[in-house]
């Protein structure tokens, strides 16, 4: 057939297969350094916590479940940036040092940021947890 021409009756293998693989990613949080349990379906809730860098400086922030080496299961954690750390993250266990299985976290209209979780026996947390932003080390 010359270059010029063109063949219509082009016929591909069958059966035709096609795969597709796809992971949505928002906000992220890159450490080797804290230990989240892998087998939660929601291990990490991130957020940009408006105050934390100081002087109105958002930063990335996030609650998590964080499993230290000694500990009966994942515990519902705070974790934020800090310069003086070795991984700049610094992480500070909630409630107690709780269990959970699920975080999750969301921001409201006016800018508080609301904490939810599931405890290790799966109920849900009896009230969110709320983070204003005009105190951002309050409680969660």
């Amino acid at each position: 057939m010359p270059a010029t021409e063109t063949s219509a009756s082009y016929s591909p293998a069958l059966p035709i297969t096609a795969s597709v693989s796809s992971v949505l990613s928002q906000d992220v949080l890159t450490t080797n350094t804290i230990p989240v349990d892998t087998e939660s379906p929601s291990p990490v809730g991130p957020f940009v916590n408006p105050n934390s860098g100081g002087s109105g400086v958002a930063q990335v922030e996030a609650l998590g479940l964080v499993t230290p080496s000694g500990a009966a299961g994942p515990l519902l954690s705070h974790i934020a940036r800090n310069t003086n750390s070795p991984s700049g993250w610094v992480v500070t266990s909630l409630l107690g040092g709780i269990t959970a299985s699920e975080v999750m976290v969301g921001t409201q209209l006016g800018g508080q940021i609301i904490g939810f979780y599931i405890d290790s026996a799966g109920s849900p947390s009896p009230s969110p947890s709320v983070r204003s932003p005009a105190s951002p080390r309050a409680a969660a």
